[in-house]
């Protein structure tokens, strides 16, 4: 059966992934796409090989990924999204062994790996990204594809190299924080990304393009790539967990570098941002999660051990209460708002668990008003709902202080009565 589709659909597809997919992973410039596909077009048969037919049905995929099954329904003649993609999913495997075995493994390969893994997410959890992340940077050594500096490359050549590990180092920054493991990357050594448009990046250029201030097809990128960083500069142990030293010159180093981050993130894009535009008021949505939740993870820890004298402390606490709460509601913005449903999928990759723990953790030992304890338990009950497998470790914690939590509030509300 063959996985080639005809000219409309090929077109549907490109439009949903140039909209909902290449402003979250700019891995490809946009040139490169419009060529693939209209290589893969019926009337150019024969024109892909293995590695770019690895690439095209990648594409499919992730596109897919970004949809829903009504859209589906419309394009692919009643056929479920979910067996759409269980379809190119098996497609795309089957083109990256067939370009591995045939010794032809390239960046258009790993590429296409990465797509995979990001259309796998939200099926399969972050086991399972983690253990291709492994086999991808197999890959990646295999063909010289180190993390280290692109000299020697061309202008285009050494943008298009940074974004790639830009991804890589983000996808793995994400696993090691949701399964406690180490970082598969020991170090990034290469430089971020410019945020640029694709329209000012092209092969032969002879100087790099002038960087943008606010929202560009990398900012969502460069954004998290930059607070991911700091957050592997913190000190992160063999476990993946933050082992943060609690002396005060060091706490002042902490501070220094998370303040730094949050107007580094504010000045350059989030100021120049147009809220009113869905997907820059998303991009800025997520920003600030993740920075919020950055903060939380630090400060939490320096609380629990023992850093700031009691009455500091109680104060801490109740700061990173209120800063949980409001990531909470800002994350349950997140696809309220109008026009942003259809990037609601890549959000599947930034889900706030663990400051979901920490909320759970409040909640049970301490009373709270009654609009925030039915905030906390949307965001449970949503986070719950799009993360189907659950099989990371925080989950365990999360559901189980949420149950103590619950139970603690209907004793009290039964006692009022």
């Amino acid at each position: 059966m063959t996985h080639h589709l005809r000219t409309f659909k090929i077109s549907w597809l490109k439009t949903k992934f140039t909209e909902r997919v290449a402003p979250f992973v700019p891995i490809l410039h946009k040139d490169i796409v419009n060529q693939l596909l209209k290589a893969a077009e019926p009337q150019n048969p024969g024109m892909l090989d293995n590695e770019s037919e690895a690439l095209c049905f990648a594409i499919y995929l992730i596109a897919l990924t970004s949809t829903n099954g009504n859209e589906c329904m419309e394009i692919f003649a009643n056929r479920q999204r979910d067996d759409l993609m269980q379809r190119y999913r098996a497609a795309t495997e089957d083109a990256i062994m067939r370009a591995v075995a045939g010794k032809k493994v390239c960046w258009v390969v790993i590429q296409a790996a990465i797509f995979l893994a990001y259309a796998g997410w939200s099926q399969f959890g972050s086991r399972y990204v983690g253990d291709l992340l492994e086999w991808i940077l197999g890959l990646a050594k295999l063909i010289g594809l180190e993390n280290k500096s692109e000299l020697g490359m061309t202008i285009f050549q050494g943008e298009m190299y940074r974004r790639l590990w830009m991804e890589l180092s983000l996808m793995d920054t994400r696993v090691s924080e949701d399964l406690g493991r180490a970082f598969q990357i020991r170090s990034v050594t290469v430089e971020i990304p410019l945020n640029v448009n694709d329209d000012q990046l092209r092969h032969g250029m002879e100087k790099l393009p002038d960087e943008q201030r606010g929202f560009t097809n990398m900012a969502f990128g460069t954004i998290r790539f930059a607070i991911a960083s700091t957050m592997r500069y913190l000190r992160t142990g063999d476990n993946g967990q933050f082992e943060l030293a609690t002396t005060p010159e060091y706490y002042l180093d902490y501070a220094i570098r998370l303040d730094y981050i949050s107007r580094f993130i504010e000045e350059k894009y989030i100021l120049h941002c147009d809220l009113t535009v869905p997907i820059q008021w998303f991009t800025c949505a997520v920003a600030r999660v993740i920075l919020g939740r950055l903060w939380i993870m630090v400060n939490s820890l320096l609380v629990q051990e023992g850093f700031f004298p009691p009455a500091e402390a109680l104060k801490m606490h109740k700061r990173l209460f209120r800063k949980a709460v409001e990531i909470n509601r800002v994350g349950l913005q997140i696809g309220r708002v109008s026009g942003t449903v259809p990037f609601t999928w890549k959000n599947l990759t930034h889900l706030p668990l663990r400051n979901l723990l920490f909320l759970a953790k409040y909640v049970t030992t301490q009373k709270v008003k009654e609009k925030v304890w039915r905030d906390v338990k949307e965001g449970y009950y949503r986070t719950f709902d799009v993360d189907p497998y659950r099989n990371e470790p925080l989950w365990d914690e999360i559901d189980h202080l949420m149950i103590l939590a619950a139970a603690a509030r209907d004793e009290t509300l039964a006692r009022q009565r």
